[in-house]
C-alpha cells in the first residue's frame, strides 16, 4: 500500500510547487508571513550571544562558490552553504521560533533564514521570498501532519531535504524533470536520527546542516547526479505511517496560519504548564521556599521534557527542553527569558532543590485532547498546607491563541534590544514592514551588528 505513495510522492510535491510559484499570494498569509519573519529575525539576534554560535563561526570555510550570502552578524559574504548554517543556526540556538504540531512536531521558521539566504544569493526580491516561506510553511506542515518523524526516532529535519529543495528550486526556476531530480538526490542522503538522550549542540545544527545540503544536491543534480524518486517514501515506511497519501496542499487557510509563536525560549511541550503556572502567579504571590511539591498532569508526549534526566539538565540544550527545570527556572528567578538559559543557572542550588519536589506525569483524559489542544494542569501544595492549581490548553502564541502583532513586536524588541541600538532594531522593522518591495539583500545587510 505504501509503495503507491513511493512512486508518486516527489512528483506530487513538484507538481504542487510549480503551481504554487504561478499563485497569487494570499494577503492575510503575506502578513502572517511577515508576522514570523519579524519573529524569527528577533530570536537569530538575540542567539548571537550563545557560546555555540562561536563554534560555528569559527568553523566557516570561505572557499570561493557560485552563489554567496550575507552571514547575519558579520555580514560577510560566505558560500550559500555556510550563509545557511551560520543564519539558521542563529535561528535555532535558543529554542524561541515558532512550533507547528499535529501528529509531529516541526519549527518551520527555520526555513526563514534558509529562504532569506536563497535570495540572497540569487539577487530576489522580498516578494520571492514571501511566496517561499509560504510554500515551505505549506509543505512542511503537510509533512507534520502526515509523518510520525519524532516518535519513531527521527528529527523532523529529516523532511527538511524534500522541503529546501522544492523551495530552493523553485526559487530557481527549476522545470519539473531538474526539481524532481534535485528532490530525489537529497532525499537519498538527509536522514537526521533524534537524540533521544543527551542534548548537544546538534539541536542548533541538525535543520541548517540538511537545509545547507540541499544546495550540494542542486549543484549534484545540475551536473546530472540522479536520486532515487522513492527515497521520500521509503521514509513514510520507515516512520510508521505508510498510509499516508499525499493531499492536495492549499487548504481553506494557508498552513502558515497554524503555526506557533513562543513567548518562552524553551520546548513548546513546557508552554502550556508554565502558563498554567503563570495564572497561579497571577493571584498569589508564591515564593519557591513555601512550596511542598508539584504535580503537573500533561498529554504523554509532553513527558519525554519530563524524564529522569530533564531533572538533571547539563547546559543550555538540555535545560530548555527540561520542563522540571522551567517551571522551577520561573519561580525562584521570577521570570523565564533567555538570562535564564545562561551563566550554568541550571546549577542554581534553589532551582535544583525546587526541581527534586517536582512531580510530570501523563493523564489519559488531556493525551485524549492532543493534537487539538496541549492541555497541562499543575498544581501546587504548600508547607502551609493550602493547595493552588491552574490548567492551560492554548497558551499564548498557540495558533488557536495566537499573539497579537503588537506582542510579536514586543517580543523583536526586546530580543534584538540585547545586541542592536534602537534605531537599527526599528530600521529592521520597516524592512520586514515593507519587505515584499524591496530585494532580501537590503534587508540582509540590516542584520549585520559586528565585525
Amino acid at each position: 500500500k505504501g509503495l503507491n505513495v513511493a512512486a508518486n510522492t516527489i512528483r506530487d510535491i513538484v507538481d504542487y510547487t510549480l503551481k504554487f510559484k504561478e499563485q497569487p499570494l494570499n494577503e492575510d498569509a503575506v502578513k502572517q508571513a511577515k508576522k514570523l519573519v519579524l519573529d524569527t529575525l528577533g530570536v537569530s539576534i538575540s542567539g548571537w550571544k550563545e557560546p555555540s554560535i562561536a563554534k560555528i563561526y569559527r568553523a566557516i570555510d570561505r572557499g570561493d562558490s557560485t552563489w554567496t550570502a550575507q552571514a547575519f552578524g558579520t555580514g560577510e559574504r560566505l558560500p550559500l552553504e555556510w550563509a545557511i548554517i551560520c543564519n539558521g543556526a542563529l535561528a535555532r540556538v535558543q529554542d524561541y521560533m515558532d512550533v507547528y504540531y499535529d501528529l509531529d512536531a516541526s519549527h518551520p521558521a527555520e526555513y526563514i533564514p534558509f529562504v532569506f539566504c536563497c535570495c540572497d544569493a540569487l539577487g530576489l526580491s522580498g516578494e520571492q521570498a514571501i511566496r517561499g516561506i509560504l510554500l515551505a510553511y505549506d509543505l512542511q506542515g503537510w509533512f507534520t501532519e502526515n509523518m510520525r518523524c519524532n516518535r519513531n526516532g527521527w528529527h523532523y529535519a529529516t523532511v527538511a531535504s524534500a522541503v529546501c529543495t522544492a523551495v530552493f528550486g523553485m526559487l530557481l526556476s527549476c522545470d519539473r524533470e531538474q526539481l524532481a531530480n534535485m528532490m530525489a538526490v537529497n532525499c537519498c542522503c538527509n536522514y537526521t536520527s533524534l537524540g533521544i538522550g543527551a542534548q548537544t549542540d546538534m539541536k542548533t545544527l541538525a535543520f541548517a546542516l540538511s537545509a545547507a545540503n540541499s544546495v550540494k544536491a542542486a549543484r549534484l543534480a545540475m551536473a546530472g547526479i540522479q536520486g532515487s524518486a522513492d527515497a521520500l517514501d521509503n521514509l513514510f515506511r520507515m516512520t510508521g505511517n505508510s498510509d499516508a497519501i499525499f493531499s492536495p496542499l492549499v487548504p481553506e487557510q494557508p498552513r502558515i496560519f497554524r503555526t506557533s509563536i513562543k513567548p518562552y525560549p524553551s520546548e513548546f511541550m513546557a508552554h502550556s504548564a508554565l502558563a498554567a503556572l503563570d495564572e497561579i502567579l497571577t493571584e498569589e504571590d508564591i515564593r519557591a521556599e513555601d512550596i511542598a511539591g508539584i504535580h503537573i498532569a500533561v498529554h504523554d508526549w509532553a513527558t519525554w521534557i519530563a524524564r529522569e534526566c530533564s531533572y538533571h539538565p547539563m547546559n543550555r540544550e538540555e535545560s530548555d527542553h527540561s520542563l522540571p527545570y522551567c517551571i522551577a527556572a520561573r519561580l525562584v528567578f521570577g521570570t523565564l527569558t533567555t538570562a535564564q538559559f545562561q551563566d550554568k543557572a541550571w546549577e542554581n542550588s534553589r532551582v535544583k532543590a525546587l526541581m527534586s519536589r517536582i512531580k510530570v506525569e501523563a493523564d489519559p483524559g488531556l493525551e485524549a485532547l492532543y493534537p487539538k489542544a496541549r492541555p497541562a494542569v499543575v498544581s501546587i501544595t504548600l508547607k502551609d498546607g493550602r493547595k493552588l492549581s491552574g490548567r492551560v490548553d492554548h497558551p499564548l502564541g498557540d495558533y488557536q491563541n495566537p499573539m497579537s502583532y503588537a506582542q510579536v513586536l514586543e517580543k523583536f524588541c526586546r530580543c534584538a534590544g540585547e545586541i542592536l541600538p534602537d534605531e537599527k532594531a526599528h530600521a529592521i522593522i520597516d524592512a520586514v514592514d515593507s519587505m515584499e518591495t524591496k530585494q532580501v539583500t537590503e534587508l540582509m545587510r540590516l542584520m549585520r551588528w559586528t565585525d
